[in-house]
């Protein structure tokens, strides 16, 4: 009877040398990506984050938006779930709090038009072009304001680009880690010391946007203080 058992107890003996292996080489393969996103710049320390949009959640009603794709779909349902809420409840802009956090590839949103044109960036496939009436021109950021617009006035009409929202008291949040990958661009596109690209890059970003430790970490405090979570889709 145990002759007859112990081929099964070696198969599974071995399954399970296996499956430890496979794990440790997993776990190794992600620490060694983990490295690569977190090479300098040094994260910042911890309490010198600017952490204020946190203490700006207090409306009665809120939302954070996961956003990781470059296109205008959170920008379109930011609108959206305020335009509903303004429908169903007679709300203000100051009764909502929502919270955009860019993550991934979205990061690139908030770099203004002068970094867009000068790294090249054009928009995803898929993306409606934020009411834009005309093709968007290289090098301009075309969720940042309508073609042919510097400012708007944050009217509840059909206007969900990044200043129109922004005016409206929408939070703007960005992820350090996915920055980074913009920096390394950067330097690679133009030979940049580390440094410079990084400062060139933080230049660029939209007024009012917040720069967080990570995506991750945004969508998580957002939940904590109150907010619902949509991912856009």
């Amino acid at each position: 009877m145990n002759h007859r058992l112990n081929p099964r107890r070696d198969f599974l003996r071995t399954v399970s040398i296996g499956s430890t292996i496979a794990a440790a080489t997993g776990l190794e393969a992600c620490a060694s990506s983990v490295s690569a996103l977190t090479t300098s710049p040094s994260p910042q320390p911890a309490g010198q984050w600017d952490l204020s949009w946190v203490d700006r959640l207090k409306a009665p009603f809120r939302v954070v938006f996961n956003i990781t794709q470059k296109n205008d779909l959170g920008l379109m349902q930011t609108w959206m779930w305020m335009d509903g809420f303004r429908q169903a409840y007679g709300t203000a802009d100051k009764d909502l709090n929502a919270v955009l956090v860019f993550r991934h590839e979205a990061v690139a949103m908030m770099l203004d038009d002068a970094m867009w044109a000068r790294m090249a960036l054009t928009e995803s496939s898929g993306g409606t072009g934020s009411g834009n009436t005309a093709p968007t021109p290289p090098g301009r950021n075309p969720w940042l304001t309508k073609a042919g617009s510097s400012a708007t006035s944050g009217s509840q009409d059909t206007d969900y680009t990044i200043s129109a929202l922004r005016a409206r008291g929408v939070l703007m949040l960005a992820c350090n880690m996915a920055l980074r990958g913009q920096v390394f661009r950067l330097r690679q596109k133009e030979n940049l010391a580390q440094e410079d690209a990084d400062k060139a890059i933080r230049s660029a970003i939209v007024p009012g946007c917040y720069i967080v430790p990570n995506g991750i970490f945004a969508v998580s405090r957002a939940q904590m203080a109150g907010s619902a979570y949509f991912a856009p889709g």
